[in-house]
């Protein structure tokens, strides 16, 4: 059940009419099962995996909770949790990557029958760990109640993509659900309209151009994949912000804050800020149970480096069971601590004053970040070393020129440029609503409007999802992970 279907919205309508009609007291049950009518939508048998993750942690977080002064039995309840969750995603997950490396290695032909990959599983089972972890920290006390901690970790508009939530925000929200607030539900429309927004008139779009090059990369010239590259970049961006800020969205108007996902990333003047900024749930969350874990910065910068290429390795995996995932991680991972290395060896008296010098920092950073890019949507790594290898070979003038002339024999742009352009308009839209939001978010700057110019967004943007919106419905990206 996409969020951009006509069956979600009866859904969603019927969730939010009943929500807000029974007793508070009966909130947390109903959400929790329409949390789970919501996720078997998609494959009802994989319901079983979220009970077992959710049953398994809750054991342990109690466990850990109630035996405070024996740290040896702490240490077991979670190395239950941990072996159970990972467990769980490693088998549907990295199953027959691992058989693949094994024959590889082994120059065998075992093999094992096909696993399908549960929706959401990379998400709902590194938020419920999270919590299992925090509890044995003594950063928060285990949730009590068995209703409110399975809502927690089904809750159905972050359940299959994020954000990765965490006990302490998600959890009190659920214990003290609010009453209607036309100002919040506002808001939440807003933002549900800004993701929509993002999805079907520039992600689903951008699709069309992206997948027949990188099919096929050898039938198209260096400038193509150049430019196929770039639009991945906002096609992964629209995609998954565009989910995130839908997800916000809807549970705004049931009444919970969740947490932001991006910061306008592709604003970012160095690697490391990108990361910062992009999938914040799971970047801070690496950050928190894996990075500091470490040793994080206190051992050293070398050490600190490292750290930094584990965690940037780990991430890589976490996103796809293929080679692939992993030098897409080392990718990023070199360029964050190779900055490190460059800031420490730079001369302190070399000071390098361009003119523009934040925007060409934020140019080279996003070339940086489309070069990693390839890796992630390429087919596989011999594609993406040939996709990688002609961009950097191009002449980009010269094939410029050709395309200005009408002379470039693999001109897909051309022969769809009306798509082109709404796309690159879309793009620039998006992009100057990111500078207007620096100072506060979208749906606060609209509701300070005076009203003739707030309904005239509105209607605007209705008129452009409803008239530019892509009627194919494009799975999410982040599904598959």
């Amino acid at each position: 059940m996409l969020f951009n279907t006509l069956s979600f919205f009866l859904f969603f309508a019927v969730v939010f009419l009943v929500h807000y009609s029974i007793p508070k007291s009966f909130r947390v049950i109903f959400l929790l099962l329409a949390s789970y009518f919501f996720y078997m939508c998609w494959r009802p048998e994989y319901i079983v995996l979220i009970l077992f993750s959710t049953v398994v942690d809750y054991i342990c977080s109690r466990g850990i909770d109630s035996h405070r002064g024996n740290r040896f039995k702490q240490k077991m309840f979670l190395a239950v949790s941990i072996v159970s969750n990972l467990g769980l995603l490693g088998y549907f997950k990295y199953t027959h990557f691992l058989v693949g490396v094994f024959n590889d290695l082994n120059s065998s032909g075992f093999s094992v029958e096909q696993i399908i990959l549960p929706v959401g599983i990379s998400f709902y089972t590194f938020q419920t760990l999270g919590h299992t972890i925090d509890v044995y920290r003594g950063d928060i006390r285990a949730e009590k109640n068995f209703f409110k901690f399975s809502l927690f970790v089904s809750y159905f508009p972050q359940l299959v993509a994020g954000p990765i939530e965490r006990a302490k925000n998600l959890l009190p929200q659920i214990s003290h659900q609010k009453e209607l607030d036309p100002l919040q539900i506002r808001r939440g429309l807003i933002r549900f309209g800004w993701g929509l927004f993002k999805k079907v008139v520039i992600a689903d779009r951008l699709v069309s151009f992206i997948d027949p090059v990188y099919q096929n990369p050898e039938g198209f010239s260096a400038f193509s994949l150049y430019m196929v590259t770039l639009m991945f970049a906002f096609q992964i961006y629209c995609d998954f912000s565009g989910y995130s800020d839908m997800a916000i969205g809807i549970a705004r108007c049931l009444g919970v804050n969740l947490m932001d996902n991006f910061k306008r990333p592709y604003f970012s003047k160095s690697v490391s800020e990108f990361w910062g900024r992009w999938h914040m749930s799971l970047s801070f969350w690496f950050r928190d149970y894996l990075y500091i874990p470490l040793g994080g910065n206190k051992k050293g910068e070398w050490r600190r480096d490292a750290n930094l290429m584990a965690t940037f390795l780990v991430s890589g995996l976490w996103h796809g069971a293929s080679w692939n995932f992993i030098v897409w991680g080392g990718i990023n991972g070199l360029f964050v601590a190779g900055g490190n290395v460059l800031k420490r060896y730079w001369p302190k008296s070399v000071s390098i004053n361009w003119p523009f010098r934040n925007l060409m920092k934020a140019f080279i950073t996003f070339h940086l970040i489309c070069s990693s890019w390839i890796y992630f949507r390429a087919q596989d790594i011999t594609t993406a070393n040939y996709i990688l290898k002609k961009i950097i070979s191009m002449d980009f003038f010269t094939s410029l020129s050709l395309i200005l002339k009408n002379r470039s024999h693999d001109l897909f742009i051309n022969q769809r440029a009306s798509e082109f352009q709404i796309a690159i308009g879309a793009i620039v839209f998006m992009e100057l609503v990111h500078l207007w939001e620096r100072k506060r978010p979208l749906e606060d700057s609209i509701l300070l409007m005076e009203r003739p110019y707030r309904w005239t967004f509105y209607i605007f943007m209705m008129l452009a999802i409803i008239n530019l919106g892509r009627a194919v419905h494009v799975p999410f990206i982040y599904f598959q992970f």
